[in-house]
């Protein structure tokens, strides 16, 4: 089955942090170290880019095509000597262009011309596709439908440009409908993988606002799961619905929480992660105890690690990690421990750490929770 995966890096919106998920062929851009910290949130972010660019550039180097305005922009991050200067001038950046766009249309119109040759991992154009997104406008909307059509044969920036569209503050009709219609286009696989992926992550926009039109799309995609004809189609729908997050798609992916294949099982406890109901916890917890299948195991307590830590949960990973052999499983729930031992249900989650520790049978657990409990250790005083 065609996995799906997250990624920060590309988009103004901290996917990874919020546990959505894009195709595969994006993997590669997900660091290790950034990890589920933000379960739940939607909130469009300041697009992320690659290291900071040190030294004011000099005049030549600002683009000629770039008039005053988004020139001072561009010389503004290009001035940060180093990383955190970057971040706090992009975050400047951000800000201030989501509030002129809202504040004066004309800039949409500079914008977009801007965007229709952009290179996707300029730093101005990452911020300006998050900016159109994160002002919500109708004008600014049709910007962005419009600008699917200017870049329809450049994967590259769509992987920018069409996962950023699911965050959009208030979606717009026309908006949703330019997602629908590239999602059943012929555009290549992974640019249609991307818009039901965005697809998914408007409902979670629109719950409060236009609680029907996000029951619309949920409904669409519970009958693209029933028609489905193969693993890997089931696994993009469920994973749309992972994206949605809400307590209607999580009963339509509670029916493939027990299908009789494991990848499909896998798949739907995926789709319960950021689903804040405590049904969506009882069926992660029960399949983490008592699936025979180690990937769909590792999948539920991978799922876990998006909530945020309690007491109850603490302890149902503890009992979880007391029995578990796989060493894969066993490590993602020392993490899961170790992120709630400062936490609700502290104590449980330190002791079923120094349990691990002392006793696990699996060798790499008890050195990972050995080096868990390292880092908790106080320093020794200095003199």
């Amino acid at each position: 089955m065609r996995k799906w995966i997250l990624i920060s890096t590309l988009l103004g919106v901290a996917l990874l942090s919020v546990g959505l998920s894009l195709p595969r062929h994006l993997e590669a851009s997900v660091s290790p170290s950034d990890g589920p910290r933000a379960a739940g949130a939607t909130r469009a972010a300041v697009p992320r880019t690659g290291a900071a660019v040190a030294g004011r550039p000099a005049a030549g180097n600002v683009p000629p095509e770039l008039d005053a305005e988004l020139a001072d922009w561009f010389a503004a991050l290009m001035d940060a000597p180093d990383e955190a200067d970057f971040d706090h001038a992009r975050s400047r950046v951000f800000v201030e262009m989501r509030t002129q766009i809202r504040a004066n249309p004309a800039l949409i119109k500079k914008l977009e011309a801007m965007l229709a040759t952009a290179d996707r991992d300029k730093p101005l154009a990452s911020l300006a596709v998050g900016a159109l997104a994160a002002a919500g406008t109708a004008d600014a909307q049709a910007a962005l439908v419009r600008l699917v059509d200017r870049r329809k044969g450049d994967v590259a920036f769509l992987e920018l440009l069409v996962p950023t569209m699911g965050f959009t503050t208030r979606p717009t009709p026309e908006l949703e409908g330019a997602l629908r219609r590239l999602a059943s286009s012929d555009a290549p696989d992974e640019v249609r993988g991307m818009a039901h992926l965005a697809l998914g992550t408007t409902v979670s926009r629109l719950q409060t606002d236009d609680p029907a039109r996000a029951r619309r799309i949920i409904d669409a995609y519970d009958a693209k799961l029933a028609r489905a004809a193969s693993s890997d189609e089931l696994g993009t729908y469920l994973s749309v619905l992972g994206n949605a997050g809400t307590a209607d798609a999580a009963k339509v992916v509670a029916r493939y929480v027990g299908d009789e294949r494991g990848e499909v099982r896998a798949e739907a406890l995926r789709a319960l992660r950021l689903v804040p109901t405590d049904e969506a916890q009882a069926q992660l917890t029960a399949a983490l105890r008592g699936d025979d299948d180690g990937s769909v195991r590792a999948s539920a307590a991978r799922a876990l690690s998006y909530r945020p830590p309690t007491a109850a949960l603490a302890k149902a990973e503890a009992e979880a990690l007391a029995t578990e052999r796989d060493g894969g499983v066993a490590k993602q729930l020392l993490e899961n421990l170790w992120r709630a031992h400062e936490a609700a249900g502290g104590e449980a989650a330190l002791a079923a750490i120094t349990s691990a520790a002392a006793s696990h049978p699996v060798a790499a657990v008890r050195d990972r929770a050995r080096a868990l409990l390292a880092e908790a250790a106080p320093s020794p005083p200095h003199g």
